[in-house]
């Protein structure tokens, strides 16, 4: 399945990318690429999102079926594959709601976190964002925050 967004994938797959380093599948050197990266390595994310599509009904991986799968579907395979697999931190691969607090300070269900804005540079005190592992993904509006914000308290 086409890959539409391939930006928006990788700002939510490479975070995932410090722990395929360390099971040896991918090299560092590929992570650090970054959003140049190729996506294909990401093949757990990109099917997963593929299944997003096709439950959505569409024909690709788009911004929608991106975000349904790491917004919604992703914390429940997270759990599951966690149980085998502890090298994943639950708390640090699930994809939160953010509040941006300013100075890279950001306030999730579980507390406040430093991370990375690199993905945002534009973004304000008392913006809204995704924050997956150390990284705001995308900048969110009021109305997303607050849905995801109940979803994952």
């Amino acid at each position: 399945m086409e890959l539409a967004d391939k930006e928006l994938f990788l700002r939510y797959a490479l975070p995932c990318g410090r722990v395929l380093v360390k099971r040896g599948t991918i090299t560092q050197e590929q992570l650090d690429q970054g959003l140049s990266i190729d996506p294909a390595l990401f093949k757990v994310g990109l099917f997963m999102c593929a299944q997003a599509a096709k439950a959505l009904g569409k024909d690709s991986i788009d911004r929608g079926a991106i975000r349904q799968y790491f917004w919604l579907d992703h914390d429940s395979a997270l759990v599951e594959h966690a149980k085998t697999h502890p090298d994943i931190d639950i708390n640090l691969c699930t994809v939160w709601p953010a509040e941006y607090l300013g100075n890279s300070l950001v306030r999730i269900p579980p507390g406040e976190r430093k991370v990375n804005i690199s993905y945002t540079p534009n973004l304000k005190k008392g913006d809204y964002a995704t924050v997956h592992y150390d990284r705001t993904c995308e900048v969110i509006t009021a109305e997303e925050f607050h849905r995801l914000w109940e979803l994952k308290k």
